[in-house]
């Protein structure tokens, strides 16, 4: 009963938190929004580490739902996310989506995937930072795409590891019980794709990302 209330709460918050970011198109907004979910579930956050300047791409694990709010949590710059079409569909929460510059990606598609990556290098601002959960969605906990990493090499992009633990205690990919808890999120040093071969790279990032 716990989870339904906070899941009624969850999706009150995104509509009105929604609608206040396509008036303003404050950023903020969104940081706003992913703070207050995870203090009305009472999720901690623990962001260990920093990120470097930018430009680089953030490339991290994926086990719940949570760990979109953690990453919104630690970070203090525009992030750009990948969605799957579908969500885009939705009222207000796709309309945001749009605003927010999130790249809708076909999940049946992985070329298509690659060059929407290409597409959001070229046209997303300095500012913004591209975050990719390699492992494609939560219920692939060993898979490793490689499309973000050879769009790095080839826009000799930094790569930023950042290892989430704990966000599937709150939220398991196999239920939608939601468990109060805390969440760390270790950020490593960036890693200069040049300097790598794909499969170092790969393996590089799933040494300190991947359990």
């Amino acid at each position: 009963m716990k989870s339904v209330f906070l899941w009624l709460v969850i999706v009150y918050k995104t509509i009105i938190f929604g609608l206040k970011f396509l008036k303003s198109d404050d950023w903020e907004m969104l940081r706003r929004w992913a703070k207050e979910i995870l203090y009305i579930c009472r999720v901690d956050v623990e962001c260990n580490g920093q990120f470097p300047d930018k430009p680089f791409m953030i490339m991290a694990n994926h086990e719940s739902y949570f760990d979109i709010f953690a990453m919104f949590y630690c970070c203090d710059f525009r992030l750009v996310w990948f969605a799957k079409k579908e969500l885009f569909r939705i009222p207000i929460f796709g309309e945001a989506l749009k605003k927010s510059n999130a790249i809708s990606v076909d999940r049946n598609n992985p070329k298509a995937a690659s060059f929407a990556i290409l597409k959001a290098l070229k046209e997303r601002s300095m500012d913004e930072v591209i975050v990719i959960f390699p492992q494609g969605t939560r219920k692939n906990p060993s898979e490793f795409k490689k499309g973000g990493l050879l769009i790095a090499k080839k826009k000799n992009i930094p790569i930023v590891p950042v290892k989430i633990k704990g966000s599937k205690d709150v939220l398991p990919s196999d239920s939608w019980k939601i468990t109060s808890g805390k969440i760390v999120v270790n950020i490593f040093d960036k890693i200069n794709v040049e300097q790598y071969a794909i499969e170092d790279l790969e393996r590089m990032i799933r040494e300190k990302v991947y359990d």
